[in-house]
């Protein structure tokens, strides 16, 4: 009785410490959805962005990601001094976007501001090349 009472002692301490998080662990939603914004730019049809968009707004709505996903959203209506500060924020929340220093440096620089576009640019090629592509 003893025996099979380790054994199945054993096989329990096994299981529960084989690394699976069981859905009780902490879950980073908000390094989720900056994985996704990562990711948005190679995501070419309309309505799986969209998609993409909500749902990264939806992990994480008060990080730099979601700032980062309304930006895209308010140049992309149109509303480019919108979109300016949204992405300032997006950066004030999480500096390590290069996204949204990518984009905040194209709109700076196709406002006239040269010398703040480059600064902007130059963090922005901490990711891709081209902040759009």
């Amino acid at each position: 009785m003893r025996r099979v009472f380790k054994v199945l002692q054993l096989s329990l301490f096994m299981l529960v410490s084989c690394g699976f998080a069981w859905g009780f662990g902490a879950v980073d939603r908000c390094a989720e959805s900056k994985n996704a914004v990562h990711e948005l730019s190679s995501t070419k049809e309309d309505d799986l962005r969209a998609a993409e968009e909500k749902r990264i707004i939806a992990l994480c709505p008060e990080g730099g990601s979601a700032f980062f996903v309304r930006g895209l959203q308010m140049e992309r209506n149109g509303d480019s001094a919108g979109a300016l500060t949204t992405y300032r924020e997006a950066i004030s929340l999480d500096g390590s976007l290069p996204e949204a220093h990518g984009n905040l440096g194209l709109l700076l620089l196709g406002s006239g501001k040269a010398a703040e576009a480059a600064i902007e640019l130059t963090k922005g090629l901490m990711g891709k090349a081209d902040p759009r592509s």
